[in-house]
């Protein structure tokens, strides 16, 4: 059983979910509703007590996804165990609720925002819109950013959102078959954004969900800890520069390397010789990770490469993307390699495929 808090910043105003969780169960939410700014760390204290939960935030600035709170975000310590773009934690909400699909176009209607989300939360791309011209337009809009002409479309609207038929309508004329999301009264009318980060605040390891960028470096430790925790860094850091110059090769115009997996090399030292058995198990599950599958992969075949790893794990998390059309890009040599990597391949209309995963660890361990 797990707890969360989900939190969703919009201007002064947080909206706050507190979801529990059971393994193979659908979530559910504790307590829900919105408080200003300066009441959040009151409202963390009466919701937590003397435990301190993870929590997550979801927000966004000019349609982007925050790197770290604001300056003046009063909630500290503990600090954030994790960042999402609201559309990604509210179609992630609506995914582990059952009400989306793999081939859906998500639609978030709110007051001030069109928010999008395309196909599984997280893997898909996803973005939003401000409402300030006539909403046809902006759902125009939506669609060209999002490429999902002719998808099917789910549709979720704020309960004070006006324009819901017009979005529906501009859905329908555009060939998408649009489908209003109902939700339950369990679901205490908890903002979709804010249940959605403390999903996240539960699995910080999962797509979509990223560490935040670190502000100043942590508070120094034991001697023998802070040197063995360097070497590993440093050589991390090492191994990633010559294997990121590799990735240059073995990739096709314009393949990146997203943001996540830069997190894990910032994270900070352990403070117990436990923790740092298991960084050191994270990195050369990293290492190994990159070593392998850029040796491996079909030169021009990787289009994405995305690596996670979380404390007290110690493996790492995969998900790739392979390029269709190229030479030797499909899921076949993935059979040639170790035991250790545990990736599952799927493979989609437009010829790309997705390659998800973990290496090192033990199956089912941390």
């Amino acid at each position: 059983m797990s707890r969360g808090l989900g939190l969703h910043r919009s201007g002064r105003q947080v909206a706050y979910a507190l979801v529990e969780r059971a393994p193979a169960s659908a979530p559910e939410v504790l307590a829900a509703g919105q408080v200003p700014l300066e009441e959040l760390e009151a409202l963390y204290q009466r919701l937590t007590g003397e435990r301190n939960l993870p929590w997550a935030l979801a927000e966004e600035q000019d349609g982007e996804r925050v790197r770290r709170p604001g300056a003046d975000w009063p909630l500290r310590r503990p600090a954030a165990r994790a960042l999402l773009h609201p559309a990604t934690a509210a179609a992630l909400w609506e995914w582990e609720c059952g009400r989306l699909l793999a081939a859906d176009l998500f639609v978030w209607l709110r007051p001030e925002r069109l928010l999008w989300n395309l196909g599984e939360p997280g893997v898909g791309p996803a973005g939003s819109l401000p409402r300030r011209g006539p909403l046809r337009e902006a759902v125009d809009q939506l669609q060209r950013a999002a490429e999902a002409f002719g998808r099917p479309a789910a549709v979720a609207v704020d309960g004070d959102a006006p324009g819901a038929g017009v979005v529906e309508q501009e859905l329908a004329r555009a060939g998408c078959t649009p489908r209003m999301l109902r939700r339950s009264g369990e679901e205490r009318g908890a903002d979709r954004a804010a249940a959605g980060a403390a999903l996240g605040a539960i699995q910080p390891a999962r797509p979509g969900v990223f560490l935040p960028a670190r502000t100043r470096q942590p508070e120094p430790w034991l001697w023998t800890a802070s040197v063995l925790a360097a070497a590993a860094v440093g050589g991390a850091t090492w191994l990633g520069t010559r294997q990121a110059r590799a990735l240059e090769r073995f990739s096709g115009p314009g393949a990146s390397t997203p943001a996540r997996s830069s997190a894990v090399f910032a994270a900070g030292a352990p403070a117990t010789p436990e923790e740092l058995g298991r960084l050191l198990a994270r990195r050369r599950a990293m290492n190994r990770a990159l070593e392998v599958l850029l040796q491996q992969a079909p030169p021009g075949a990787l289009e994405d490469l995305d690596l996670i790893t979380a404390p007290g794990q110690t493996r790492a998390q995969v998900r790739m993307r392979l390029v269709p059309g190229v030479p030797g890009a499909s899921a076949d040599w993935l059979q040639a390699l170790p035991p250790d990597f545990r990736l599952e391949a799927r493979s989609f209309a437009d010829g790309s495929t997705l390659v998800r995963g973990e290496v090192g660890g033990k199956p089912g361990g941390p």
